[in-house]
């Protein structure tokens, strides 16, 4: 079965212990899954149906939930899995629950009849069956419909082998063998960990780009294989990465060599060759010109950075013009550590004559740290005393004796000797910072003497640059400990030169060294352990009243934030955290942080269960925790009694408006139709109007004026639709028309002065307002709606206490569009409508 592996990867994703489970919990699932797995789904299905009653309105409920729905899959119930993934939607909202609606969703999609008459699969295979009597047209689209028979299979190792024996003739077989190479990951949001996606055929790929190297669908195909032969590089045994790519940086877009597929290639995957393989060539550019000129093709790299000039490195790109082989030894000093560091000596004992030997030195001096990197700037300064590298050399070596005269002069006359391949101006830039850093230095210096008694100015200087680039406590000691009382002041004068690395002053027992904490872009760390600030020791600095805005502790904050995904971890995470610091500040603002991410994840019960011990408590989140607890209790109350049933789903019908959020700009309803206004495929505005009970096409209207998309999201110049009487009136920019109900006819078409106003829609969302008539688009005096719509969630209030008394999810990627008492419509981005009705009576006003 399509996809069935999913339900696998899936299930067995959810049965990986965490810490929300109890060892039983997770026993119980995992036996499930290999239940599943082995075609035992009755077993599994009554093994988990045990488990919910356990466990009803919890987190392990939703998983068993959704379990039950990969058994029925596997064993071919779909039905009864569409059924069991919709349960989902009446518990409270979490990871298996949102993974359930769009498992659901796709499974809804594939029953669609995506095959030619609803046939099935095999129907479909037979039905493309080379036959007698064809002409060459008919036989070419035979083979265009067997491709796409092979390629809705499930995925298979012969499959690109298959497309290319059985539809050799076909236009769309490039794209096809594309799409089978590069499947679509069906996971929905963020992998979990230790799990990834499926994974790209990467023998096929390299076959299809070799075959069409004149498409886009060629450079695609380039473009992966080279990116990911770097982690496999078994795909291009015995063949340079750089010289296989070199025949595709010739592809021109305007000569494309399979126009029909490429676009055939669009309509199906439009995540596919977003970007064309050019863009991808230059992101890689460096590494593709250091490889060539590395195997000696000198020319092949030089061709290629006039190509991409972008590629081209200094000194590098001087020395191949000039010493080929100087330039494949400078590309070793560009790596790290001891290989690095011997290919720099190296350049410098073979080509000690040349303008790039000083950069050498000056490169090893960079690799090396504390008394060696000191002895290189000594070598260089001597050996080459009178180029720019050997004067900034001496200026740094000035600089770390504390002599600042002698640096300024050493770096303002490096300023006026760049090297061949530099740019004067960035010498003369990097000379003016050295200088105003030394300066900046000193004035620090010199305003901190005063805590520091019996220091001079010299070695503070000589104190402060230790410890300005160190996080080792033995080069901040002596400074804080000879501020003693005064250290925070002492940090506090630093701070102009050390900016937002000016660590933080954390207590500290009597007879140890001052405790420091760091906070740098590259991650956290306390100085003295050298690791990540944990989640308790955070807890523990907050409790103790050290600022939230402590760069270190605005991180870890962001791990409970609206920014990360919902997830059991997190959730198990906050619950110890509470049970540890109980009714403190730091619990409190963990909780009520992330109860309010879960509350906007749509999980329901985890955000009560961490909320209600905060809105309890007195705190500055209080006011806040109650005011997000009331929400989710709302969404509780109701959420387990859907009210509405799907009667039908259109295909999609109007384009979406560039800049516009959904493809569908406006829709009216009466007893009988719906009349829905967007863009038409062709362009311009129109108006198609379909059946309340099946959702049949009953006319449809090409509207004169408004064919500029634009119109659709300038501002003032919104487009409406609205029922008055016998006739649907349309309000367009500059003009009002007005065309007959039954049959599309146009009745009167006038001008309009002002700006088309929208009918009156809740004051919170996007869903129409249902009560009294929508007369006039312009002029309406409807009252305040009972009805409200948030991404996927209806919502209905009463008028009177103010309070859900019917709470929906829609499907699927439908958000709610227009809602009257007999339905509601649903619309998708990609321009799909959804029609559902209440199962029961609408309570009353």
């Amino acid at each position: 079965m399509k996809h069935a592996w999913f339900c696998l990867l899936w299930a067995a994703t959810m049965a990986c212990a965490e810490p929300a489970l109890t060892p039983r919990q997770s026993q119980v699932l995992t036996t499930a899954v290999v239940e599943i797995a082995t075609g035992h789904a009755q077993s599994a299905v009554a093994r988990l149906r045990v488990l919910q009653r356990e466990c009803a309105g919890t987190l392990v409920e939703v998983k068993a939930q959704a379990l039950i729905g990969c058994a029925l899959e596997r064993a071919g119930d779909i039905q009864g899995a569409l059924a069991a993934y919709a349960a989902c939607d009446e518990m409270d909202g979490c990871r298996e629950g949102q993974a359930a609606r769009w498992r659901r969703w796709s499974l809804e999609r594939a029953a669609e009849p995506d095959q030619p008459d609803g046939l099935t699969h095999t129907a479909w295979l037979a039905a493309t069956e080379p036959r007698p009597g064809l002409s060459d047209a008919e036989e070419i689209e035979r083979q265009n419909r067997r491709a796409r028979a092979l390629l809705a299979a499930p995925r298979a190792a012969d499959t690109d082998r298959r497309l290319a024996a059985q539809c050799p003739r076909s236009d769309s077989l490039p794209a096809a063998r594309l799409l089978a190479a590069i499947p679509k990951d069906d996971w929905v949001g963020c992998h979990p960990e230790g799990r990834t996606g499926p994974s790209d055929d990467l023998a096929a790929l390299r076959a299809i780009a070799e075959d069409y190297p004149r498409s886009l669908i060629g450079q695609i195909a380039a473009a992966s294989v080279f990116h990911q032969a770097s982690t496999e590089p078994s795909v291009l045994t015995g063949t340079s990465r750089g010289k296989w790519i070199a025949p595709f940086l010739a592809w021109d877009p305007a000569l494309e060599s399979h126009p029909r597929a490429v676009a055939w290639l669009r309509q199906q995957r439009s995540d596919i060759g977003a970007e064309t393989a050019k863009e991808a060539y230059e992101r890689a550019a460096g590494e593709v010109a250091t490889e060539l000129l590395a195997s000696g093709d000198t020319a092949g790299y030089l061709d290629f950075c006039r190509r991409y000039p972008d590629a081209a490195g200094e000194p590098v790109h001087w020395l191949a013009e000039r010493e080929p082989e100087a330039a494949r030894l400078w590309l070793a000093t560009n790596g790290h550590g001891e290989p690095a560091q011997a290919a720099c000596e190296q350049f410098v004992a073979r080509y000690g004559h040349c303008e790039a030997a000083p950069a050498a030195l000056d490169r090893l001096a960079h690799l090396s740290s504390g008394q060696e990197a000191e002895a290189a700037l000594r070598r260089l300064a001597q050996t080459y005393a009178a180029s720019g590298y050997g004067l900034r050399a001496a200026a740094d070596l000035a600089d770390r004796a504390g002599d600042y005269d002698s640096a300024d002069r050493f770096d303002i006359q490096a300023a006026t000797r760049p090297a061949p391949y530099d740019s004067a101006e960035s010498w003369r830039a990097r000379a003016d910072r050295q200088i105003g850093n030394r300066h900046a230095r000193l004035d620090v210096a010199r305003r901190c003497l005063e805590l520091l008694p019996g220091w001079t100015t010299h070695q503070t200087v000589l104190a402060l640059r230790r410890a300005e680039d160190s996080h080792a406590p033995a080069d901040w000691e002596p400074l804080l400990s000879a501020a003693g009382s005064r250290a925070a002041a002492l940090l506090g004068l630093m701070r102009p030169l050390l900016g937002p690395g000016t660590p933080t002053l954390l207590a500290s027992k009597p007879g140890r060294p001052h405790r420091l904490l760091f906070g740098e872009q590259s991650g956290l760390c306390v100085c003295q352990q050298h690791t990540d600030i944990s989640n308790d020791e955070a807890c523990e600095l907050i409790n103790e009243g050290l600022p939230l805005a402590t760069w270190p502790l605005w991180k870890v904050m962001e791990r409970f934030t609206g920014y990360v995904s919902a997830n059991a971890r997190t959730v198990a995470e906050c619950a110890r955290l509470a049970r540890k610091y109980p009714g403190t500040r730091a619990a409190n603002l963990v909780c009520a942080r992330y109860g309010r991410a879960l509350f906007e994840h749509e999980w329901f019960g985890e955000a009560e269960s961490l909320l209600a011990p905060v809105a309890a408590a007195r705190g500055p989140q209080q006011a806040e925790a109650r005011a997000v607890l009331a929400a989710a209790r709302e969404r509780l109350e109701v959420v387990r009694h859907p009210r509405y049933e799907q009667v039908w789903r259109t295909a999609p019908l109007v384009k979406r408006p560039a800049g516009y959020g959904g493809p569908h700009r406006d829709v009216a309803m009466d007893a009988t139709g719906l009349f829905v206004l967007g863009m038409a495929p062709a362009g311009g505005c129109a108006l198609v109007a379909l059946a309340r009970t099946d959702g049949r096409v009953r006319w449809q209207v090409l509207l004169p004026g408004a064919r500029d998309e634009d119109a659709w999201t300038m501002p003032g110049q919104a487009v409406a639709v609205a029922l008055a009487g016998g006739s649907v009136v349309v309000s367009l920019p500059g003009e009002r028309l007005a065309l007959d109900r039954r049959t599309g006819a146009m009745l009167r078409r006038e001008p309009f002065g002002g700006p088309p106003v929208p009918a009156p829609r809740s004051p919170h969302y996007s869903v129409p307002v249902p009560e009294g008539p929508r007369l006039d688009p312009v002029a309406s005096t409807d009252p305040p709606g009972r009805w409200y719509g948030a991404d996927r969630w209806l919502l209905r209030y009463e008028s009177s206490a103010g309070r859900p008394v019917c709470c929906q999810r829609l499907p699927g990627s439908f958000a709610p569009l227009c809602v009257d008492d007999l339905g509601v419509v649903g619309a998708s981005w990609l321009g799909e409508l959804l029609y559902m009705r209440p199962t029961a009576a609408p309570p009353p006003a």
